[in-house]
């Protein structure tokens, strides 16, 4: 289970112009300032881990959202609960497999339960085989793919929840992969046997277009960071260069509180 197609994307793909559709965002830091309301709010942050989602815990537990993490790994969860209360952030473990469409109904009713109704949903969650994709088995395909479905499914559950709540959202880590214009991302694709991750990024990231416009109406904001390049901290970092997990989480949240900034549904960074 990986976080992120953008490990293996490096810097000579990653000068490529913007997709369509993703505006590129300029390499700066963005403040994330203290907020106060009178009413909780609740964040689940499914496809958690060391890099962005903690990132986005951090900047949302900041600005007064109650963080429900979801992942697989129940003793790694609850260190980063603990870590998380720590910085006076209030959050609960809700250990599950996220590509398990039959334990996700479960899940979401016992968010709800314990922390409140979800205002935001983070999908983090990616899962990824390095192998050419003619040589991979059913069952290969068949784990990556479900990954889209899981997705579909937690959109599915938390709707309603987030219905009739104010800045409710849906907000998506998206991968650079997903450029299948870009002749260059798609040669580097190939070379590194990333067909079927760049497959699934892609369609992942027509279903966030789709979903903001069948969303809208009901007052959900539905957007996507486009993460291009290798997030520091993470397994996949080997060391020079790379994105700050912080950064990409203060542009979630600018996505997220910026009404100016979400008239863009997905950004590059």
């Amino acid at each position: 289970l990986l976080q992120r197609d953008s490990f293996i994307t490096h810097n000579l793909v990653l000068q490529v112009v913007s997709h369509q559709g993703c505006r590129s965002r300029p390499r700066k830091v963005l403040t994330v300032t203290q907020q106060t309301s009178t009413m909780s709010k609740v964040i689940a942050v499914a496809g958690y881990g060391p890099g962005i989602s903690h990132g986005v815990a951090r900047a949302f537990g900041k600005n007064g959202f109650k963080v429900a993490l979801l992942a697989r790994n129940a003793a790694k969860l609850e260190g980063y609960v603990q870590e998380l209360r720590r910085e006076g952030i209030e959050a609960a473990a809700f250990p599950v497999d996220l590509h398990d469409l039959s334990q996700l109904e479960k899940t979401f009713s016992a968010i709800n339960s314990t922390l409140g109704p979800v205002t935001v949903l983070h999908w983090n969650v990616y899962t990824h085989v390095l192998k050419p994709v003619l040589e991979q088995t059913p069952e290969e395909l068949t784990t990556q793919y479900q990954g889209l479905a899981a997705f579909v499914r937690a959109v599915q559950l938390a709707v309603p929840q987030l219905e009739g709540q104010a800045k409710a959202a849906i907000l998506v880590t998206g991968g650079g992969f997903s450029q299948s214009d870009i002749e260059g991302v798609q040669q580097f694709v190939a070379m590194v046997n990333a067909n079927t991750a760049a497959s699934i990024s892609a369609a992942k990231h027509n279903l966030v277009a789709n979903l903001r416009h069948s969303l809208q109406p009901k007052g959900i904001r539905v957007a996507e960071v486009m993460v291009t390049q290798v997030v520091k901290g993470t397994a996949f970092d080997n060391g020079p260069g790379g994105l700050e997990a912080g950064a990409i989480a203060e542009l979630f949240w600018k996505q997220y509180s910026d009404d100016d900034a979400a008239l863009q549904f997905c950004v590059k960074i």
